[in-house]
């Protein structure tokens, strides 16, 4: 469970279906850390979560992957044809634990009008040999939330940002970050790139009047 959220950003099939909508996840007194299609995270059986996956015609039921520890399946959720948010589950003494889910076809501002502002932020500079952009993941302390984001842009934090994870029931320290890619900090509220990430270089073609 260590890499379990850097590796959910890179795991995604193939699979079509219908448009997900907001209200796919509740958020209320019952449901602190979000419910999702009805199964909570924390109280929600084990054996009731493998049943409705199984009975779902909204799961593409030949990629559901069932163990008595976890749970992988696509979800059809429109974000592109051959692009479905991919579910993960894990379970805990006999309950579901913890729901990750992405990409969505969701924003920054949809969660923000759903959750609030959060309470902590984590930014780094994600390389490779034909890339270089920002990843950032937001974190609600009470709801045990966790949201990733890949900026592209850099300019740091936008509500137009588009949502590539989800973590529900997530404790800080189950979230297996390295220490190299820094620490969470207070949410200062949108944009605040050089304060979140302080002496970043921002790429040329990205802002070419410079940082």
């Amino acid at each position: 469970m260590k890499k379990a959220i850097l590796l959910f950003l890179l795991f995604l099939v193939s699979c079509q279906g219908r448009q997900m909508n907001l209200s796919d996840l509740e958020y209320s007194d019952q449901c602190p850390h979000l419910c999702w299609m009805g199964i909570n995270p924390g109280v929600t059986p084990w054996e009731d979560a493998i049943e409705f996956l199984n009975r779902s015609s909204q799961i593409d039921q030949k990629w559901l992957q069932i163990s008595d520890e976890s749970i992988c399946a696509d979800w059809p959720a429109g974000v592109q044809k051959d692009l479905p948010s991919t579910i993960g589950m894990t379970s805990e003494d006999g309950l579901v634990k913890t729901i990750s889910l992405g990409p969505l076809p969701f924003t920054m501002s949809d969660f923000f009008e759903l959750l609030g502002e959060p309470d902590q932020i984590i930014m780094w500079v994600d390389r490779g040999p034909e890339y270089e952009n920002i990843i950032y993941h937001v974190y609600y302390l009470t709801q045990k939330i966790l949201i990733g984001v890949r900026d592209m842009d850099w300019n740091g934090p936008e509500p137009t940002d588009p949502i590539e994870g989800l973590y529900l029931n997530y404790g800080i320290d189950d979230m297996g970050i390295p220490p190299e890619f820094g620490q969470f900090q207070s949410w200062l509220g949108f944009g605040h790139l050089h304060e979140y990430l302080p002496g970043v270089e921002v790429p040329f073609e990205k802002n070419p009047i410079g940082p």
